[in-house]
């Protein structure tokens, strides 16, 4: 079973028009779904499919997952397939959303979470470099020079 196409969260509203609680107006519904980017939106949408793809080889069930099938499919990102730490977190985030999304409990994620914390302390141990985290390089000095000469000094606040 396939969740929703939307990732809007369906928490608990209490609106007066008519709407039942838990329940987003279209208007509501739409300007949270404005808020999600179209590469997380993309994202959390193949770590779905990848995640309902292992559950069906695996014989395991989806939706909804539970604890068990969600720590065996993190064992299997980390130790498996030997993802970034990073990668597997947000798959685990993927999971949840859906959940929510299709309006099902999400699963307790707290093996997983373990599995995850267990991974990335072996990689770290190794000094491997998935478990460093990327991150942007720091403008030095003379790239800092050049943005800042681009600048219109008529449109800096007074």
């Amino acid at each position: 079973m396939t969740p929703p196409g939307d990732l809007v969260p369906s928490g608990p509203v209490s609106l007066e028009n008519g709407l039942r609680p838990g329940e987003l107006s279209p208007d509501a519904a739409a300007a949270v779904a404005a808020g999600i980017p179209a590469s997380t939106r993309r994202a959390y949408e193949g770590d779905w499919r990848r995640f309902a793809s292992w559950c069906s080889v695996a014989g395991r069930v989806a939706l909804p997952a539970s604890a068990e099938t969600v720590t065996e499919y993190a064992t299997h990102l980390a130790y498996g397939l030997g993802l970034k730490p990073a990668t597997i977190d947000r798959a685990l985030s993927s999971i949840r959303v859906a959940h929510r999304s299709a309006g099902e409990t999400p699963p307790d994620l707290i093996g997983a979470r373990k599995v995850l914390a267990g991974y990335t302390a072996r990689l770290a141990h190794d000094h491997d470099p998935r478990a460093r985290p990327r991150r942007a390089a720091a403008a030095v000095p003379g790239s800092l020079r050049a943005m800042v000469t681009t600048l219109d000094p008529s449109a800096a606040p007074q």
